[in-house]
């Protein structure tokens, strides 16, 4: 008998799943999913950008709450 794990490597298995998004290969992203997974993660983020880049991103799982968020980032930004 071998010594080594059956249990799949959760970490790199996460980490293949965000890269496929990161380039925009969805249908790859997909494969990671059983045909009847439910998706019920409902959440919004507001970037801040600074000189084309993202300096802060905030995540919420108060839809309305991260809408007044970007809203007042808007107002401040003019």
């Amino acid at each position: 008998m071998t010594d080594e794990s059956t249990t799949p490597d959760l970490a790199e298995l996460a980490r293949r799943l965000r890269e496929a998004f990161n380039r925009g290969e969805f249908d790859l992203a997909l494969t990671f999913y059983a045909p009847d997974a439910v998706l019920k993660m409902r959440y919004a983020q507001v970037n801040e950008w600074r000189d084309d880049l993202i300096a802060r991103e905030t995540l919420y799982t108060d839809i309305d709450e991260a809408r007044a968020a970007a809203e007042r980032l808007a107002e401040e930004r003019g």
